[in-house]
């Protein structure tokens, strides 16, 4: 059964918000560096990845996406309906696309993440052929962010056997109210490794009548960094948090009361 308490993170001094002001932005450890960031999960938006550039927080990133490219982009603008709006928004989209993954060479891998990967399917990879193709050395610090529409739960103790490495974890679980035992098992071996230091309920999804969110961001420190005290009472943070979807308001958690989310 999910619990409440479940979404709880510990206090951790120094936090920043890197990426998008809405969607695809992330609170993450402002002190902590890395070598590499494998971010699983690209869409429309990696200011997150260019923003941990930018901020000297790793050297460079590597994105797993099997569902974005420059004819995909090109058939969603030629496809779509005339709207100034739509078309502006893809038109950016593709120029940044090219800009970034082509004149600046940022590596985007078009391929799907599961938990079998090339032992599946061609197109795919798993986390573990993902650290061993494209992580030379065991020593690298790693920051790993995973956005993967679900998929996550398949990787969980792969994630585990690199744990090591893994400095900064964020992660974004769906489906919780249909995969309660998974989330919770998910959740638990993730703790084994890591301390939670940041979650953020994602207002796209909804939030059932016992209060527990359908789609939740969570960051994960290793806990070779980090030792965890005392824990956070009430989100969101003011400064940090801002809804995913911008017309709908950020949902509000008091874990000190029995109304929950809300």
């Amino acid at each position: 059964m999910v619990s409440i308490t479940d979404f709880q993170p510990y206090k951790y001094e120094n936090l920043a918000r890197r990426g998008s002001v809405h969607d695809g932005g992330y609170v993450i450890p402002s002190d902590l560096t890395a070598n590499l960031l494998i971010s699983l999960g690209l869409g429309f938006d990696w200011k997150f990845e260019l923003d941990l550039i930018k901020s000297k927080q790793v050297d460079r990133f590597i994105v797993f996406d099997h569902t974005v490219n420059v004819s995909k982009l090109l058939k969603n603008l030629l496809l779509r309906r005339p709207n100034l709006n739509s078309y502006m928004y893809i038109s950016i989209v593709l120029f940044r696309y090219l800009r970034d993954f082509v004149f600046l060479k940022h590596v985007h891998i078009r391929k799907k993440i599961s938990s079998l990967g090339g032992l599946e399917n061609k197109d795919s990879l798993s986390l573990s052929q993902v650290f061993e193709v494209y992580v030379s050395d065991s020593k690298s610090r790693i920051f790993l962010k995973i956005d993967i529409e679900g998929s996550e739960y398949e990787i969980i103790d792969q994630i585990l056997n690199f744990s090591r490495q893994i400095k900064v974890l964020v992660i974004e679980f769906h489906d919780i109210h249909i995969r309660d035992k998974e989330f919770v098992n998910s959740l638990d071996m993730l703790k084994s490794k890591f301390g939670l230091i940041h979650s953020h309920i994602n207002n796209y999804g909804k939030v059932n009548k016992e209060g527990i969110p359908n789609i939740c961001e969570f960051t994960f420190v290793n806990l070779e960094l980090f030792e965890p005290s005392y824990r956070v009472n009430k989100l969101p943070i003011n400064g940090l948090d801002s809804p995913s979807a911008p017309r709908r308001t950020n949902f509000e958690t008091n874990f000190d009361s029995s109304r929950g989310i809300r």
